[in-house]
């Protein structure tokens, strides 16, 4: 969908609709051996790290024979090429058009770039959920981390590995970006908070990974639509009775810090059977993470001063024990 000022030729349409996950041809080999252990790396990462030397060993294989592979040239893939590089140089000259997807949906939407930026800031000048920082706040994030990891090693909470796959010595600043809800009047934004390569991410993992293991599911989750229509399937109502649903606006950046944390304390009978770490510690890397809502957009730093922190691998586990716990309360 085109909502841009800017009048995009048929071709280029054309090659934008295939989305942003569509795999191109192959033309520098190079480049894409580098890009291929990158983000090998990226992804080792998430593996427990007694298996990584193995994983690590085995691809040693597959990254040798990347550059000798005869990669197939078909008239579809000189045509995708050629469409590529119309796109790239139209892209090139119209440097205020940029290419997002939609909130929801496999669609590509085109916009104004300034446009956009104006419409990310606005939801920005919320003071009562974000605030601009005057510096780059990363080197106290990771010193705060460093000082935390030491002493769980130091306590023989965590391994060396662990401790080495936590530490965090480059990277970025969560970065925040927007996506418009074409779905919807006016095509508001949903605003996004990227911390893949943040500071805390991998503690964030960590945690979640130990809290997921043993919670319980709450009596009411269903897993989709079609759970629901199941268990209502016999279910004889009322002809005064309505069924409702019922959404929260923002949940995350709704989510009060306190009740989170005191949601984890309440399940500590759980999460002291898959983890060596006393309550307190555990609580104060829970903390670290929560406390950790700094972004940055359009090279301004930003901090979420409200609820859980956008990015975040942890926050929606802390948002659903949370939701439990008030519906526990309000039935």
């Amino acid at each position: 969908i085109n909502m841009s000022s800017i009048q995009i030729p048929d071709k280029v349409k054309s090659f934008l609709q295939l989305g942003g996950n569509f795999s191109l041809p192959v033309t520098n080999r190079t480049n894409l051996t580098t890009e291929f252990i990158i983000n090998f790396q990226n992804n080792l990462r998430k593996l427990p790290p007694e298996k990584r030397i193995a994983v690590r060993n085995r691809s040693i294989g597959i990254i040798n024979s990347i550059p000798s592979y005869q990669y197939p040239r078909t008239k579809t893939h000189n045509l995708l090429l050629h469409l590529n590089k119309i796109t790239n140089d139209f892209l090139n000259d119209n440097q205020n058009l940029i290419i997002i997807r939609a909130d929801k949906g496999n669609i590509t939407i085109s916009l104004d770039k300034d446009i956009y930026i104006r419409k990310i800031e606005e939801l920005l000048k919320d003071d009562e959920t974000y605030m601009v920082v005057d510096r780059n706040p990363i080197n106290k994030l990771i010193s705060n981390l460093r000082g935390l990891l030491m002493r769980w090693k130091n306590n023989n909470y965590i391994t060396q590995a662990t401790y080495r796959s936590l530490s965090y010595s480059e990277g970025s600043l969560p970065r925040a970006y927007g996506l418009p809800k074409v779905h919807k009047p006016e095509c508001p934004f949903r605003l996004i908070v990227s911390s893949i390569d943040g500071p805390l991410y991998q503690l964030a993992v960590f945690l979640h990974k130990i809290m997921i293991k043993d919670f319980p599911s709450a009596h009411s989750s269903i897993e989709n639509s079609f759970e629901l229509i199941k268990k209502l399937n016999n279910v004889q109502l009322d002809s005064d009775y309505k069924l409702i649903s019922l959404d929260v606006i923002s949940l995350f950046t709704n989510i009060p810090i306190d009740l989170a944390v005191d949601s984890v304390s309440n399940r500590w009978e759980y999460i002291k059977n898959s983890t060596d770490f006393p309550k307190s510690e555990f609580l104060l890397g829970v903390k670290m993470v929560l406390n950790s809502t700094f972004f940055i957009f359009n090279n301004i730093y930003y901090r979420q001063l409200y609820g859980t922190p956008m990015g975040s691998p942890l926050s929606p586990i802390l948002a659903d024990i949370v939701m439990q716990d008030i519906e526990n309360k309000a039935l």
